[in-house]
C-alpha cells in the first residue's frame, strides 16, 4: 500500500525483483521515478522531487502508522511530462538494456533509457549535477 502520490500512469513490476516502480508526472516541477516499497509515501502534495530541495522535513508530513516518506531515484527539475515507465523483459535488443528501464514523456516525444544499480533499487547515474538525482537540465539525461 502507498499513499500521497500525484499523477502516476505507469505501475511496472520489476521483471528481476518483482518491486514496484512508478513515474510521477507533477504539474510543474519535478517529475520523478520512485520505487514503490510497501509503505511508500512521495509527500504528495507537500513535498515535490527530493525533500531537501522541497525545503521541507520529513517530521512535517502526515504521518500514518506503517507508511514512510523516501525520496524520488530520480527527479526532472522541469517537468517533462513523464508518462511511462517500462522494463525491457528481454535481451534481443542486447544484454546493455536487458532487464532496465525505458521512460519516455509526452511534451517532447523522448524515449530515454536508464541502467538500474547493482541492487535494483535505484538508477546507476553517471554526469555532471547528478549528483542530488535530480536532472536540472534537459539535456543529461538520456534520450536515445
Amino acid at each position: 500500500m502507498r499513499m500521497a502520490f500525484a499523477t502516476a500512469f505507469i505501475l511496472p513490476l520489476a521483471p528481476l525483483t518483482g518491486m514496484l516502480w512508478d513515474t510521477e508526472n507533477e504539474p510543474e516541477d519535478y517529475d520523478e521515478i520512485n520505487v514503490v516499497k510497501p509503505g511508500f509515501n512521495s509527500g504528495w502534495e507537500q513535498v515535490v522531487g527530493p525533500i531537501n530541495r522541497a525545503g521541507r522535513r520529513v517530521s512535517e508530513l502526515v504521518q500514518l502508522g506503517g507508511f514512510h516518506y523516501e525520496d524520488p531515484v530520480f527527479s526532472w527539475r522541469q517537468a517533462q511530462g513523464i508518462t511511462d515507465i517500462e522494463f525491457l523483459n528481454s535481451t534481443r535488443i542486447g544484454d546493455k538494456y536487458a532487464y532496465n528501464i525505458f521512460v519516455s514523456d509526452i511534451v517532447d516525444g523522448n524515449l530515454c533509457y536508464f541502467t538500474v544499480n547493482k541492487d535494483r533499487t535505484g538508477l546507476e547515474l553517471s554526469g555532471t549535477g547528478l549528483d542530488d538525482l535530480v536532472a536540472d537540465s534537459s539535456h543529461v539525461w538520456h534520450r536515445l
